[in-house]
């Protein structure tokens, strides 16, 4: 259904801000 599939990109993408929040507080972290 179309309701599941909008679950699953939020999901996806809220991964996906994770993952760039890491990788930029190693940025900072390094710098």
């Amino acid at each position: 259904t179309k309701k599941k599939n909008i679950k699953e990109l939020l999901e996806h993408v809220r991964l996906i801000n994770m993952d760039t929040y890491h990788f930029l507080r190693q940025l900072i972290f390094y710098f």
